[in-house]
């Protein structure tokens, strides 16, 4: 949940400087529409890991808390909960740091868009428990990858995914 929260407000903070940085010719919500210069880029990861790690940290940290309330609205006692909030700030710093980096590291997930995803022992690792052990087609993920750059770009830790 801190990865999907840190991407967003990191996007959300790139648009908006972009937006300041070209006027209003451009749209923002068009991905296309404006192509950044390499140094513009890494000038702008710079900052989000530097200047912008404790505010975007603590607004990640603070939209999970939010989202597990409004989820497990039964248990109050998690808005008290010293070691969870812990726990959220800790997520929320890894996430904001990896995404933040040059080149970002995202985490490998099979949307449910995706859920017929085929099994390629590249960037896979069968889970011992999975339906069948010998099949292709990708059924759910126990753990997520780590890739460098998008989710084409190297395998740097292989998702642990049950088969069928």
């Amino acid at each position: 949940m801190s990865w999907r929260i840190a991407d967003s407000i990191q996007s959300a903070r790139i648009r908006e400087a972009l937006y300041i940085l070209s006027g209003p010719v451009i749209d923002i919500n068009e991905s296309n529409s404006c192509q950044l210069s390499n140094e513009i880029e890494l000038c702008m990861r710079r900052q989000l890991a530097t200047n912008g790690f404790e505010s975007g940290t603590r607004d990640v940290c603070l939209r999970v808390m939010s989202q597990l309330l409004n989820t497990l609205y039964d248990y109050s006692c998690i808005s008290e909960c010293k070691q969870l909030r812990t726990y959220a700030l800790a997520s929320s710093r890894l996430a904001w740091t990896c995404l933040a980096n040059e080149p970002p590291l995202v985490l490998d997930t099979i949307q449910p868009s995706q859920m017929y995803m085929e099994f390629r022992r590249d960037v896979h690792t069968r889970h011992p428990a999975s339906p069948n052990p010998e099949g292709n087609r990708i059924v759910g993920v126990v753990w997520p990858g780590l890739r460098q750059g998008n989710l084409q770009g190297a395998s740097l830790y292989r998702a642990v995914v049950l088969t069928a």
